[in-house]
């Protein structure tokens, strides 16, 4: 039996709600509200945790930086 030692969701091209927060430079709470809006939707639960696109989430971080410019 072959256990993955890659993290779920990752092998899909996934990131977890706290890689999305770092990333974006957010909190926790932020990003709760960013999704509760349907700006940016979660793909995938396991248990509590919670996994969105990494593209999806890349295209969203652009979006708010050009938006943050102007």
């Amino acid at each position: 039996m072959v256990i993955s030692v890659i993290p779920l969701g990752k092998e899909e091209g996934m990131m977890s709600s706290q890689e999305v927060a770092d990333y974006l430079g957010i909190t926790m709470n932020n990003l709760r509200q960013i999704q509760y809006r349907k700006t940016l939707a979660w793909v995938k639960k396991s248990g509590r945790n919670v996994y969105y696109r990494e593209a999806e989430v890349h295209a969203y971080g652009d979006k708010r930086t050009k938006r943050n410019k102007l």
